[in-house]
Formats: C-alpha cells, sequence, structure tokens
C-alpha cells in the first residue's frame, strides 16, 4: 500500500506550525491540528487525486486545502511526497 513522505522543506514547515500553534492556542490545539493534518495527509494515501491540479504552479503538482494550509503534493510511482505545507496567504509559487 502506499504512504506519504514528507520532504525536508514540508518537516519544516509542519514544524513552524506546531510551534505557532502551541505559542498562539496551546499545546493541546496543536496536538489536535497535528492529527487533523496527519488524517488528511493518509486521506491523500487513499485517494491521491483528492486534490486540485496546480500544473501552472509546477507541472504535476496537486494541492488539497487544510483549513488554514495549503498541502502541496506529488504522486509518485510508490508514494505520495508531500512537497510543502503552506499557510494558504502565501503566493506558493514563490516557496515551492
Amino acid at each position: 500500500m502506499p504512504e506519504y513522505r514528507l520532504s525536508k522543506r514540508a518537516e519544516n514547515d509542519i514544524r513552524d506550525i506546531a510551534y505557532y500553534t502551541i505559542e498562539q492556542f496551546g499545546i493541546e490545539q496543536a496536538r489536535t491540528y497535528r492529527d487533523s493534518m496527519n488524517a488528511c495527509f493518509n486521506s491523500i494515501v487513499e485517494n491521491p487525486k483528492l486534490g486540485k491540479k496546480v500544473n501552472h504552479i509546477r507541472k504535476g503538482y496537486r494541492c488539497l486545502i487544510h483549513q488554514s494550509h495549503a498541502i502541496f503534493y506529488k504522486v509518485e510511482r510508490r508514494d505520495i511526497l508531500i512537497i510543502r505545507v503552506l499557510r494558504q496567504a502565501m503566493f506558493a509559487p514563490l516557496h515551492l
């Protein structure tokens, strides 16, 4: 069965999201958001076409909105590569 992998940049994005959420909303909310994001990643694995194609940003990339973040990913032969997890307000082409 396919799995998801995080790019180094996605790992950093998730870490930054966790730090910000802890600082602003507390540890429990950070855990809740982390769990919901992991569930979203698993949904992508179960249905790789769940996200919208964003070939105008990068060929082969897809994007799925999760609350206030945009998850950019690529379907690879056997796995899903999570490329970035960006705030929706960020201009994605500058960060991919």
